[in-house]
């Protein structure tokens, strides 16, 4: 499922996770170029892992270990595991490119949830799993993270699935007006494992259009 769009205008400056967040330089103020999204490719697999690197602490609560953050962003967003995303069948990654360089990302998953707080709190099955959402902080109030969203649900639209759910750390409040903003409504919590602690996450999901009973 290849997509393929270009933004050049302002929106919003949301900021967030769905299981994972970063701080890094503000808005410059020149002429930027427009940005593209497009599916990722291995090729990509390096980058991702440094803008991850970048986003991911800032969607931590401000008491998470600095060793354990940095222990997650090693295991779980390294060069090697983006590769395995990349080429597991039931993955899709997104990216945010300005010119060269990767500026944000989203991952779109087709299995199905297995976490027992998971399956009781949704009200839509089969689902799509919203796994992953980035854009690095240079991004914020142009536009960029409001067009990835939409395109990511594009993609999770065209699986023919009636239902898209992520998970986001109950303290991360502008990932949560963001994906409110954006048709997520919450329905329950879980947990998310940081370390040797326990992170409380709610459950968002919403109904995809084009499946049979949504509208």
């Amino acid at each position: 499922m290849s997509t393929d769009e270009t933004v050049d205008r302002p929106l919003d400056r949301p900021r967030g996770r769905t299981d994972d967040a970063g701080t890094g330089p503000g808005p410059e103020p020149a002429t930027r170029m427009p940005v593209a999204i497009t599916t990722a490719t291995v090729a990509d697999a390096a980058q991702l892992a440094a803008v991850a690197a970048v986003t991911f602490p800032l969607a931590c609560p401000a008491d998470s270990l600095p060793e354990d953050i940095a222990r997650h962003i090693a295991t779980q967003l390294s060069a090697e595991r983006f590769t395995a995303y990349i080429e597991a069948p039931q993955h899709t990654l997104l990216c945010l490119r300005e010119g060269d360089r990767i500026r944000g990302w989203s991952m779109v998953v087709l299995e199905q949830p297995t976490d027992p707080d998971v399956l009781a709190a949704l009200s839509i099955s089969p689902t799509v799993e919203l796994s992953k959402f980035y854009v690095h902080p240079d991004q914020h109030g142009r536009g960029a993270a409001a067009a990835l969203m939409r395109r990511t649900l594009e993609l999770a639209a065209g699986s023919g699935l009636p239902g898209v759910w992520l998970g986001v750390n109950q303290e991360n409040a502008r990932a949560l007006r963001f994906y409110t903003k954006h048709g997520f409504r919450r329905v329950g919590t879980k947990r998310f494992r940081l370390g040797d602690r326990f992170e409380d996450d709610f459950i968002l999901e919403q109904a995809l259009p084009g499946a049979p009973g949504n509208a």
